[in-house]
């Protein structure tokens, strides 16, 4: 299952990178939060961290109390990036008018 999501965050960054690319800035956000949602995953199952529903919201408040407040495995500032990213998926996907190549960036 690891792997698994793994792989997903693998090919959803190289997704996002060539929609950015393209211009897609509404699509790449999405795949880019994708990318680190899945990730974000990998990392908990590999410390047996999991919830067979997986929400969005447990992942973030385990990632950011189990990886970074209690194991350290990276630093504080990592506890606000996949918030922020997700914040932007959700004007990407929500809202009528597309966002800047700034805010996707």
């Amino acid at each position: 299952m690891k792997q698994g999501f793994l792989d997903k965050a693998r090919r959803g960054i190289i997704t996002a990178e060539a929609l950015f690319s393209a211009s897609d800035y509404d699509a790449g956000a999405n795949r880019a939060y994708y990318a680190c949602f899945h990730a974000s995953i990998c990392l908990l199952l590999h410390h047996g961290i999991e919830n067979p529903k997986i929400p969005h919201d447990w992942v973030q408040a385990q990632f950011s109390s189990e990886i970074i407040h209690r194991r350290k495995i990276f630093p504080q500032v990592f506890a606000s990036y996949l918030p922020k990213i997700q914040f932007t998926r959700q004007l990407a996907d929500y809202k009528a008018d597309s966002i800047s190549k700034n805010t996707a960036a």
